[in-house]
């Protein structure tokens, strides 16, 4: 779901294998391990598969089967839902976007959005959402917060779900005062936290790993790109298989002037910790956002939400990408 790929943004689905320029086919699966694979990847099917029966552009939520009629209506009647279309009154008719029935077994036949913490005095609730199983809490980080003197900044924070309406701000916690401008992040196999640091003018843009408990320790993972300094990472993803970190470097910081003029292209790189290095796997991108892997880990996609410009209130929706790519991960 487009939830798990960054900011919730209009996106259009492509064909796979059409995202940039893919490098080092040989050179990347071999240097990861990726284990092979007999099926030949296709390249032509839609990464989206809308069912026939729904109509488009309706805003139906009715989605038919050959045997079965699931109203996904059900229990998204309470006035707070999250918001899933520019329009309140539609996305309170529709808030669930069924693209494929296969997403009907994570939403289940009566699924509910519902509000579980609020802060209408600043854009609180922006990334991340990073859940531990184990004490059922939450990590996410906020969107640009803008004090009274003009001063940027994003916050991390933390919730329990048995606790609903209370979240803690972890500022000035270690983790908070070790790391600058978090955006997106992911669990680590070994039970931790992967976020994204965009940084600022001095502090750069870096992979952080950080732990669950506090005082929240980080330390870098990585920083740069064989030593030219990366945009402002967004969103990051570890491949269940081999451990590697892959993450997008668009350059919004730079849009929203915390960050300097860029020193790379919108990229998109894997990370092997147990070696150390680091690749680009795709480029073409306007500005690369939110990534993940497909259930079977064979397929990563990428959003591209190039039609923001970044500053806050500049979108070219018509000339510019809002568009979701996939495409087969080479096999060694």
């Amino acid at each position: 779901m487009l939830a798990t790929l960054g900011s919730l943004w209009p996106c259009y689905a492509v064909p796979e294998g059409r995202w940039g320029k893919m490098r080092g086919r040989r050179s990347l699966s071999a240097a990861f391990k990726l284990p092979r694979t007999r099926e030949k990847e296709a390249h032509t099917s839609n990464v989206l598969q809308e069912p026939p029966s729904r109509n488009k552009g309706t805003g139906s939520s009715q989605f038919r089967s050959s045997d079965k009629v699931i109203n996904l209506r059900q229990g998204a009647s309470d006035p707070n839902v999250y918001l899933t279309t520019h329009s309140q009154t539609s996305a309170l008719e529709a808030p669930f976007h069924l693209y494929h029935e296969s997403f009907l077994t994570v939403l289940g036949t009566a699924p509910r959005l519902s509000v579980f913490a609020e802060d209408n005095s600043k854009f609180f609730a922006h990334e991340s959402g990073i859940w531990i199983p184990s004490t059922d809490e939450i990590f996410f980080t906020s969107n640009q917060i803008i004090d009274s003197a003009g001063n940027k900044s994003i916050s991390l924070y933390k919730l329990n779900i048995s606790s609903p309406g209370k979240v803690e701000c972890l500022d000035s916690t270690e983790g908070g005062r070790t790391t600058m401008n978090l955006n997106g992040g992911t669990n680590h196999p070994d039970g931790g936290l992967i976020f994204c640091q965009q940084g600022n003018m001095t502090i750069p843009s870096a992979i952080i790993y950080m732990s669950t408990t506090p005082p929240y320790k980080t330390h870098t993972v990585v920083s740069s790109y064989n030593g030219r300094a990366f945009n402002s990472i967004n969103d990051v993803v570890v491949h269940p298989q081999d451990g590697s970190i892959w993450f997008t470097d668009p350059a919004y910081g730079n849009a929203g002037g915390w960050r300097p003029e860029p020193d790379l292209p919108p990229l998109v790189y894997a990370f092997q910790p147990r070696t150390g290095e680091i690749r680009c796997v795709a480029d073409g991108f306007f500005r690369p956002n939110g990534i993940t892997f497909s259930p079977d880990s064979k397929k990563c996609y990428v959003t591209d939400t190039g039609a923001g410009h970044g500053d806050g209130h500049t979108f070219e929706w018509g000339t510019k990408p809002a568009t979701m790519y996939a495409s087969p991960i080479p096999r060694s």
